[in-house]
């Protein structure tokens, strides 16, 4: 089907649809590449402090995807190759601090939802 604007109109865009049923199709991989940019600019940060720490975690407000990702989590998680200098990374719910996922380390069966 196509839509043509009217001549009064000729550079205008009309939307015909708003979703391609495609869930999460090019969220996933922003949200994975910006937790790899976050990963990697915080792992410059502590470089200096690593040594003064046994443990590091890395806390993110999860802002992409608003948190309808966890189904593919196992995804997220594979396209994780570093922690960089982190021995955990955890994303949190914007909503609700008390929700959120551990990306890394993977653990052995799907989402550890965090919370109640």
């Amino acid at each position: 089907m196509q839509f043509h604007a009217s001549a009064a109109h000729s550079d205008l865009l009309i939307p015909t649809c708003f979703s391609d049923r495609d869930r999460n199709g090019w969220a996933l991989p922003d949200l994975r590449d910006n937790l790899r940019l976050c990963i990697d600019e915080k792992t410059k940060k502590v470089e200096a402090f690593r040594h003064k720490y046994r443990e590091w975690w890395l806390i993110l407000v999860e802002r992409v995807v608003g948190g309808d990702w966890l189904d593919e989590i196992d995804d997220l998680r594979s396209g994780l190759t570093s922690a960089g200098a982190f021995n955990r990374i955890r994303l949190i719910n914007p909503d609700n601090a008390k929700l959120g996922v551990d990306v890394y380390p993977s653990p052995s069966a799907g989402p550890r939802r965090l919370g109640p």
